[in-house]
């Protein structure tokens, strides 16, 4: 148990509902996890190890043995280290276990039931060690690149491709994502007067932009209307019908709309208002004619500025007779 490192482990375990075998390549994941991305859903649900098996099995018996922790609260009360797989010393002790793997024939209990042979794990430790008496560190995963060195004393790392010639994708094949294009809102009409059960129409222009999300809001918080809606040839109209209209009530309203992408993150906003009346023909009329102004307020205003500035002048007039 590991007071700070148990809890965090411990919470994403608890997520895990169940998992099916379904054929030797594919497996389904149920998880009690919501998120509004069903794509961090998905990644929630991807049960794999960023690094092999063997190397999680002897960072777990290092710490089973009390020789290295997890984290780092648990490495200083103990004295021990915070296993680190790029640390060199760290990396020579895993290589050790892995190596007492190898000769006492280990096999993790959750692959005791795998029915494969032992040469399997056998080639997996042996491949691990090789690695870490070559590059001096543990650090093995997946990906396009792979750290080759790393040296502590003169701080520098060796990070090299992966040459996989089964790769599908040739080089420059991503080179359309080098020029990011965010998405533009253009121009935006909108009326600045409603009537509470007219029709609103909202006309947007945009560019490189795949749909708009739009909220609209009062001084009711029950009075929001929110939509996203799908662009066809940069053009949109958000078309309000009178019924709801005339459910955001009699008042100012803020309209928010932003314009996403597809392909990038960050979307492109913008932000007005109108008003919503009960009739264009009651609107209320600012009087100015009647507008009074009291110049006796102007005039001592006036004398105050004056009299500062003599203030002013007199102060400076002492300092220099004082440096004379």
């Amino acid at each position: 148990y590991d007071a700070e490192f148990t809890p965090i482990v411990s919470q994403s375990i608890q997520t895990i509902i169940g998992i099916k075998v379904i054929d030797e390549n594919t497996i389904d994941v149920y998880v009690n996890y919501w998120h509004f991305d069903k794509g961090e859903i998905a990644e929630w649900a991807s049960l794999w190890s960023t690094v092999p098996w063997e190397i999680s099995a002897a960072m777990e018996q290092a710490v089973l043995d009390g020789k290295a922790s997890f984290s780092r609260s648990g490495a200083t009360n103990k004295n021990i280290s915070w296993i680190s797989l790029i640390v060199p010393n760290d990396a020579q002790m895993i290589k050790r276990y892995l190596d007492e793997f190898s000769e006492k024939k280990f096999i993790p209990k959750s692959l005791e039931s795998s029915k494969i042979g032992f040469d399997y794990f056998n080639n997996r430790y042996n491949a691990s060690s090789k690695w870490i008496t070559e590059h001096n560190h543990a650090v093995i995963s997946n990906g396009p690149f792979y750290l080759s060195a790393y040296s502590p004393e003169s701080r520098t790392i060796t990070v090299n491709a992966f040459d996989d010639q089964t790769y599908p994708f040739k080089a420059g094949h991503w080179a359309e994502f080098e020029s990011t294009i965010f998405p533009e809102i253009v121009n935006v009409n909108v009326p600045d007067i409603v009537e509470k059960e007219s029709d609103l129409i909202i006309d947007v222009e945009t560019t490189h932009a795949d749909s708009i999300l739009y909220f609209i809001t009062g001084n009711n918080e029950n009075s929001t209307l929110s939509e996203i809606i799908k662009i066809d040839k940069n053009f949109t109209e958000i078309n309000i019908s009178g019924e709801d209209v005339e459910k955001l009530g009699v008042g100012a309203k803020d309209l928010k709309i932003f314009a996403i992408s597809n392909s990038v993150l960050k979307p492109d906003y913008y932000s007005t208002g109108f008003l919503v009346v009960k009739n264009k023909d009651t609107l209320p009329e600012i009087n100015q004619v009647n507008v009074e102004f009291n110049r006796k307020d102007n005039f001592e205003a006036m004398w105050l500025i004056i009299i500062g500035i003599c203030v002013i002048i007199g102060v400076s007039y002492i300092k220099k007779r004082k440096n004379h």
